[in-house]
């Protein structure tokens, strides 16, 4: 009875757009409380019918904000200006309930004697599809209890696909919030991240989301106050990339990734911190750039330190003559990567704009 009924629900979400407020008046309470649901089946589709909801927030802020911008052209102005109120008064009843949803989630992630891989899928799921209404909707307390549960999803007896999921939700965690929400959990991060269950994951595609979060973790240690006291960390972090980066029986995503996250860091830590590494990645950027899978990542990359001011050194030359090289190419986003990467490494060495 209650499956059913959470599948009316999901139903009616999924296709009346003119009902979310009043679904979220009457039904996302009984929802929520169904979160604790002991029997898999239910609780699967209790999740699906939250998750729909969510999902039709999404839709009808997005049309209630084009709606709003067209108004003064509209002959009905009025109606769509109590359209667009609607929409906004959905996604801030949205909003009031994501500290209790990510409460129930955080303690079902965080629970030792959850074995139930659907169930956890399930809770990710949910919270994937609240930040992508609202991005920067955890506070710290909230970032704290959700990461440690995804961390668990990590190490513990698990699936790829369990880890890539929670992988993803932990980029759009450490993407979408203010460095002082996810500080705290950053050593936490790190732990896992860095290991054989994150960056060196035999699986590809957790090897390369692993990169993602360790490239978005570097730009927020930049912003550190107090770089001293993360210079471990960011040692740690080049430590366990490099092993990526140099590699070259490695599927190309990881490559991509490597290549990113390796720039990310020397960008910000190059000339404080890793001066001794700089010559040998800008040597390796160089082969990169004469391999045509890896080409556009090494372009970006090099056009990315030349913007944040990192001397290039004595490779600075090999890679102009490979740009220039690359204008003649077929491939239009070579043309334009290299145009871009080009103009930023003549302005950065002249110290004037190109």
């Amino acid at each position: 009875m209650r499956r059913a009924a959470a599948k009316c629900v999901k139903s009616i979400a999924s296709t009346r757009s003119d009902r979310v407020l009043q679904l979220y008046d009457n039904v996302s309470d009984s929802l929520i409380g169904r979160f604790k649901e002991p029997l898999e089946p239910v609780k699967l589709e209790v999740f699906a019918a939250f998750a729909a909801l969510v999902k039709q927030t999404k839709l009808v802020s997005n049309v209630g904000g084009d709606s709003a911008a067209s108004s003064s052209m509209d002959i009905d102005a009025g109606a769509a200006a109590e359209e667009f109120a609607s929409d906004s008064a959905a996604t801030s009843a949205l909003l009031a309930l994501v500290p209790r949803v990510v409460r129930i989630l955080a303690k079902d992630l965080n629970d030792k004697k959850q074995k139930k891989i659907k169930t956890k899928l399930g809770a990710i799921k949910v919270m994937s599809e609240v930040l992508s209404v609202l991005p920067s909707a955890l506070s710290a307390e909230g970032a704290m209890q959700l990461i440690s549960g995804l961390l668990r999803c990590l190490v513990a007896p698990t699936s790829t696909t369990l880890k890539l999921e929670a992988l993803l939700l932990l980029w759009t965690i450490l993407k979408g919030h203010e460095t002082a929400v996810v500080q705290p959990c950053v050593a936490r991060i790190l732990a896992v991240v860095l290991g054989k269950d994150g960056a060196q994951d035999t699986y590809f595609k957790v090897s390369a989301q692993s990169l993602r979060c360790l490239s978005i973790i570097t730009s927020m240690l930049a912003e550190s106050p107090d770089q001293g006291a993360v210079s471990g960390q960011i040692r740690q972090i080049f430590d366990a990339v490099s092993q990526r980066f140099v590699a070259q029986d490695i599927d190309q995503e990881v490559k991509e990734c490597a290549i990113e996250a390796m720039c990310t860091l020397m960008a910000h830590f190059g000339q404080q911190g890793l001066e001794g590494e700089m010559n040998g990645v800008q040597q390796v950027l160089v082969e990169r750039l004469g391999n045509e899978p890896t080409r556009m990542p090494a372009v970006n990359g090099f056009g990315y330190l030349a913007s944040h001011g990192v001397d290039l050194g004595h490779t600075v030359e090999a890679a102009v003559k490979l740009f220039v090289e690359f204008f003649r190419k077929k491939l239009t986003t070579v043309k334009q990567a290299s145009l871009i990467a080009t103009e930023v490494v003549i302005e950065q060495e002249c110290g004037t704009p190109a």
